[in-house]
């Protein structure tokens, strides 16, 4: 295994997410609180594109096609103020407004997008926000985004709240029996599954039997069948297929935050 450090003018930062782009030609970095950067592979530079305004993103990703990305985080933890931004190479870093909503629930009590995911055939996303209320009674709350950057018109589908312990940290899109299904993870210990084709029960909990903190989800792209779940606080990572797999044969050790 080869590494290779990139090294930038950029002072000290402290990494959050990455995201490539789909073309693999640049990727997307956010450094913590609020600051974008661009790392152009075949230069292997790395550029300051721009801060937030107080703002704290949590997670970047591409749409499939890499026209744009969305990056998600929040302002004050004490108002309800999620935000969302679009970066395209022509334009940069654009507000996306009125995420918040009014009447059809969307992002109802929710403090911050915390985490989002385009879909791996329509495009559609799926964003995953976290209302911020005391602990253990934090909500996680999941929407869908059909985004029309041309005619501005976005479609907004509120999917609904689900209760769960220390809040809400990354979700991912998938595919289970034939199912289109979103996969989400808490601060502690818990993996929640929904299934947006069900009238009822769309919701569902499965409790990790250890102690940890589950972190990041993501679904290996050559088989979506499968997700793969990091548990930072172990230094473990789980496979899910239709449940999660936790027996130490099915679990490899590792350090850190994020997988991608």
């Amino acid at each position: 295994i080869t590494y290779t450090r990139i090294l930038h003018g950029e002072g000290a930062v402290d990494f959050r997410d990455v995201a490539w782009s789909p073309d693999g030609s640049y990727a997307l970095i956010i450094g913590y609180p609020a600051s974008l950067y661009r790392y152009d592979d075949a230069l292997q530079t790395l550029s300051w594109i721009a801060d937030g305004a107080g703002e704290y993103w949590e997670e970047v990703n591409f749409s499939r096609d890499g026209s744009y990305a969305l990056l998600g985080g929040g302002d004050d933890p004490t108002i309800p103020a999620p935000v969302l931004y679009r970066y395209t190479e022509a334009n940069g870093l654009e507000v996306v407004p009125d995420i918040l909503g009014t009447g059809d629930g969307k992002f109802l009590n929710t403090y911050r997008v915390q985490s989002l995911q385009a879909h791996p055939s329509t495009g559609e996303w799926v964003i995953l926000g976290d209302n911020a209320a005391s602990w253990p009674a934090q909500i996680g709350c999941l929407n869908t985004l059909d985004a029309d950057f041309v005619g501005g018109q976005h479609t907004w589908n509120y999917w609904g709240c689900v209760n769960i312990d220390q809040g809400a940290d990354s979700v991912a899109w998938g595919s289970n029996l034939g199912t289109d299904i979103a996969l989400g993870v808490s601060h502690y210990t818990e993996l929640v599954y929904f299934d947006p084709a069900l009238a009822v029960g769309q919701f569902a909990l499965q409790v990790h039997p250890n102690t940890g903190n589950l972190r990041k989800v993501v679904f290996d792209p050559t088989n979506d069948a499968v997700a793969w779940v990091l548990n930072w606080s172990s230094s473990n990572v789980y496979t899910w297929e239709g449940s999660l797999r936790t027996d130490p044969q099915n679990s490899f050790s590792m350090s850190g935050y994020t997988i991608w």
